[in-house]
């Protein structure tokens, strides 16, 4: 059976670019500390402030970057995205002193800004009858290249060889800049027939967020995905690590296998998923999501009380359940909101939505920097498996309120929903 899905060459063309960016996140993601203090001798400190300025600098101007997607294009706003975060990462390359550490963090997080929404933008535009297979593959896409830029970083970096980290970021800027020049070379089609009413002309760039903000249904959208970070994706990159270490006493390399495998689940069962989910509601799909990681959390809850063996057995298929929910979700939640967003405001709408992503992303390690640090670890574990619930509740509510051309998956071009009063 040919799992590969039928998209459009210029859809191809953007995955193909975000792949190139994916695998220059891979290879320096996890260094950027290490590379401050160790390379360039800044406090370790310092370092860490540095490197939790790429989020500032993208919260800061995540809503911006909607703002500039709907006023130039999905197109432009990637390219200038991309392109100011290739500038910061070649800066972090050849940072001297602390002020200019926070300076290259912080542009690095202003492109990403832009970026993210801008490529869902694209991507929705690019593929409008076919984005769940859009989305689902680029979210393959996304963890095969984290993951090989991570084995890339391995053969190239070496502790005593600060050249090798200086090496690494230059390619990491070289990615950006292909991924750029890639999409740059991009045919963009004419909008398509809005899936809801297009809303009246507006004089002020900043009254479009007022729209997405009275969306009723976005409102609830927008938390259920606070609530999807805190319940699927901090747990395994937050807590999950620290618990097993702590307390089920196992060594690093365990967490090490157990994220190769996560990323391997996804990368290899996405598009299977994608062909077997065919048909099916996307909220649905989004509570089964839900009742995986909430399985995955109980078995998380397990190790410790078992034998070693059985241990590492338990936190590997702890992982592999948390992709397995991964690749559900995927091809459900950035495609239903690009179903559901106006065409004149669909970058505010992505944009707004890489901000629920960012939210969940800072609330969830603060929470459980906090809760492991007082030895509630498990309580933490217990609180995601709640978080999972929760989140199944509201999105079996947002299926009786959601249109039913928004809520489908499905190959055709969604017929134009009457969205009912709330």
């Amino acid at each position: 059976m040919d799992l590969m899905p039928r998209l459009p060459r210029s859809a191809w063309m953007t995955l193909v670019s975000h792949a190139l960016s994916a695998v220059g996140t891979g290879m320096t993601m996890p260094f950027l500390i290490v590379y401050l203090h160790d390379v360039r001798g800044i406090a370790i400190g310092t370092a860490g402030l540095a490197a939790a300025t790429v989020g500032v600098g993208a919260l800061m101007t995540n809503l911006a970057g909607g703002m500039a997607i709907d006023r130039f294009g999905a197109r432009a706003a990637l390219v200038g995205g991309w392109s100011v975060a290739a500038a910061g990462t070649a800066f972090i390359a050849v940072v001297g002193a602390p002020w200019q550490a926070f300076a290259a963090a912080a542009l690095a997080g202003v492109g990403g800004a832009v970026a993210s929404p801008a490529q869902d933008a694209l991507l929705a535009r690019l593929a409008p009858r076919t984005r769940a297979s859009a989305f689902a593959v680029r979210y393959a896409i996304t963890n095969a290249g984290v993951t090989a830029g991570g084995l890339l970083a391995a053969v190239l970096v070496s502790g005593g060889r600060p050249a090798s980290f200086f090496l690494l970021y230059c390619l990491d800027a070289g990615t950006y800049i292909l991924a750029a020049a890639l999409v740059a070379c991009i045919a963009v089609p004419p909008p398509a027939e809005p899936s809801r009413p297009r809303p009246a002309p507006r004089r002020r760039l900043g009254e479009g967020y007022r729209e997405v903000a009275g969306d009723r249904l976005f409102r609830r959208i927008w938390v259920l995905t606070v609530l999807l970070v805190l319940a699927g994706y901090t747990p395994l990159i937050s807590v999950f690590p620290v618990y097993v270490t702590e307390s089920a006493g196992l060594g690093p390399h365990v967490v090490s296998i157990a994220f190769v495998a996560n990323a391997l689940t996804v990368a290899l069962a996405q598009l299977a998923a994608l062909r077997v989910l065919r048909g099916c509601r996307r909220t649905s799909m989004i509570i089964a999501a839900c009742g995986w990681w909430a399985t995955a959390s109980c078995l998380a809850l397990a190790t410790g009380r078992l034998g070693t063996g059985l241990t590492i057995a338990a936190c590997v298929l702890a992982a592999v359940m948390v992709g397995i929910g991964e690749t559900m979700l995927s091809p459900a939640l950035l495609p239903m909101i690009n179903d559901l967003a106006p065409e004149p405001l669909s970058g505010r709408y992505n944009a707004a939505t890489s901000l629920a992503f960012t939210v969940g992303f800072t609330l969830g390690p603060a929470l459980a920097g906090l809760m492991l640090q007082h030895g509630l670890g498990a309580h933490l574990i217990t609180g995601s498996i709640v978080m999972s619930g929760l989140a199944a509740i509201l999105a079996h509510r947002l299926a009786l309120r959601l249109p039913a051309s928004v809520n489908r998956m499905t190959q055709a071009p969604p017929a134009t929903p009457q969205v009912s009063a709330l």
